[in-house]
């Protein structure tokens, strides 16, 4: 198969992505996280906290869609709103000690999923490498 243009690839890469989401939601129903929640939890599982914007940014949502998500997460005890330390102005969310445990839960069911393509090494490395390429692309 060979594409012709752009379009084509974020066709591909939108459809994958829906597919890809739709499995990982199936995994996720026995730990009441939604998928959204899932990759916030993800993404602060690997820091100390991260502000709003640097979560919307990594998620490629706006602040309005990324606040409700928090603000669900925070009623679910999964995460917490913190003042930054080092600039008052700054609010970090981070996991609390619930959403960590969900989080691990919920990462086995994911890592256990059909989701894990046999590809080979070089092949997926390459894949990802032409993703972050393109990623980078679109954002400027």
């Amino acid at each position: 198969m060979t594409i012709q243009d752009s379009s084509s690839i974020s066709d591909l890469l939108a459809q994958a992505s829906r597919l890809s989401n739709q499995q990982i939601g199936e995994r996720l129903k026995p730990t009441r996280l939604a998928v959204d929640s899932w990759r916030i939890l993800t993404l602060l599982e690997e820091s100390k906290g991260m502000s709003m914007g640097e979560l919307a940014e990594k998620l490629v949502i706006n602040n309005p869609t990324l606040t409700k998500m928090i603000d669900r997460m925070v009623n679910d005890n999964f995460v917490y709103r913190v003042t930054a330390p080092k600039d008052r102005r700054i609010v970090l969310i981070c996991a609390t000690d619930l959403g960590k445990e969900v989080y691990q839960n919920a990462s086995k069911l994911v890592r256990g999923s059909s989701l894990n393509i046999d590809y080979e090494t070089h092949s997926s490395s390459e894949l990802a490498n032409l993703l972050l390429k393109f990623i980078k692309q679109l954002r400027g």
